[in-house]
């Protein structure tokens, strides 16, 4: 980008310019070469700094070198007595200086401590600070993402989105639920099934007979964590959680949960942790990426017209929108194995002219929202999927396959439900 900022400004003929984010010197050089500016450098990297001053010895007086945050402009301007500046260049973003230097604590390519100042003089580093209570006091979304999205949409507080939206979410968690527990029953306990789906059986024959009667308590463990959370305050000096606040409240309750499973397949219970982990670092290298493509897609929907063709044609046709908005984002998920970019990407098209077709805002956005996590779970791209398939040694094809139906049975219960006016 330097030859661009370079060719712009050295057309301007400018008398002083000021590099805000100095950095190492690269722009201020080809500035310095091209034009015959002084050039005033900030940057609050003193390594940084060090590098920007042998690179630009050579330009004598024409170049000023201060240690400054770029948002000290104004000050430094002040204390040396510039009255104007022709031009100001800011390169904002991270440090690739700094970004290489595993000793700052920036990258996860190498180890290093855990510092994360771009300032080293800065008294406070990162392992001085509970990062998870900083991220927690100071997040701007105070309820999930698609909550607060729906909340802003329809003027509602995210309190009252969730009050008005409980009904749905508990027909959306015990339908699948209860058709999983039904079938279940209905196979009976001998049915032949896999043998990697009963890790627990390895003495009995591949493909032979296996207990595929509901374990209740099995069953209750993934309850269990969202019982403490809801229970905490209820419970009182009786509360495991009772010692923790924020974040560290609800990892306590996850950790409760993971270890629970453990202890209920103890021959597995040694690949839990590892799962989990495994599933999480799949989450953050293939699914953040496919947030982003599906976050693009929808984008390029909208502004390409299509879906106000889509919408424009719905209106006097409220089943059919309501049945659209849950099909669209399931069908997101499902590509992209996330639940928040389709549900936000669905909500923004359909809420806001939900009231033309006839629809509560509230209880469209909610169905978009609980398909779109029904198609996250059927997705081979999803985190959650490829966690559970390793901890049941099955390919997440097979997985899916297990709960493909339960899931439709429940989003289809939903829509319904919401369609004839019961929730």
């Amino acid at each position: 980008m330097a030859a661009e900022v370079t060719a712009m400004l050295s057309a301007r003929s400018p008398r002083t310019i000021v590099d805000a984010t100095l950095g190492t010197g690269g722009h201020a050089e080809a500035l310095l070469e091209a034009t015959g500016a002084r050039l005033i450098g900030l940057d609050r990297d003193p390594a940084a700094l060090e590098a920007s001053r042998d690179r630009l010895a050579r330009f004598g007086a024409r170049a000023t070198i201060r240690h400054a945050n770029f948002a000290e402009i104004d000050a430094v301007l002040d204390e040396m007595n510039e009255q104007r500046v022709d031009a100001i260049l800011a390169d904002l973003g991270m440090s690739t200086f700094a970004l290489d230097d595993p000793k700052r604590g920036f990258s996860f390519r190498a180890d290093g401590p855990l510092d994360m100042r771009m300032d080293p003089g800065q008294e406070v580093s990162a392992s001085d600070k509970d990062l998870l209570d900083i991220l927690f006091d100071n997040a701007e979304v105070a309820a999930a993402v698609e909550t607060q999205k729906l909340a802003e949409l329809t003027g509602l507080s995210s309190p009252e989105v969730v009050a008005r939206s409980t009904a749905q979410i508990l027909l959306a968690c015990g339908m699948p639920l209860l058709s999983f527990w039904a079938l279940a029953h209905f196979r009976g306990k001998h049915k032949p099934v896999p043998r990697a789906l009963d890790a627990e059986a390895e003495s009995k024959p591949a493909g032979g007979p296996v207990d595929f009667s509901l374990n209740p308590v099995k069953a209750l463990v993934p309850v269990l964590p969202l019982v403490l959370l809801f229970t905490d305050s209820s419970l009182g000096a009786f509360s495991p959680l009772r010692a923790l606040q924020g974040p560290a409240k609800i990892l306590a309750a996850m950790l409760i949960g993971i270890i629970l499973a453990g202890l209920t397949s103890p021959r597995v219970g040694g690949q839990v942790a590892t799962a989990f982990f495994e599933g999480a670092g799949y989450g953050y290298t293939h699914v953040i990426s496919l947030v982003v493509a599906a976050s693009t897609f929808a984008e390029g929907i909208d502004r390409s017209g299509l879906m106000a063709v889509i919408i424009k044609g719905l209106v006097g046709w409220p089943t059919a929108a309501l049945a659209v908005s849950v099909i669209a984002a399931w069908a997101l998920a499902v590509v992209s194995g996330t639940a928040i970019a389709p549900a936000v990407s669905i909500m923004e098209f359909f809420v806001p002219v939900a009231a033309s077709m006839h629809l509560d805002p509230v209880r469209l956005g909610m169905v978009a929202t609980l398909g779109s996590h029904f198609g996250r779970t059927m997705s081979p791209a999803a985190a959650v999927v490829a966690m559970s398939s390793k901890l049941a040694q099955v390919p997440p094809s097979s997985l899916i396959r297990q709960v493909a139906l339960h899931l439709v049975i429940g989003g289809a219960t939903v829509l319904v439900a919401t369609l004839l006016g019961w929730l």
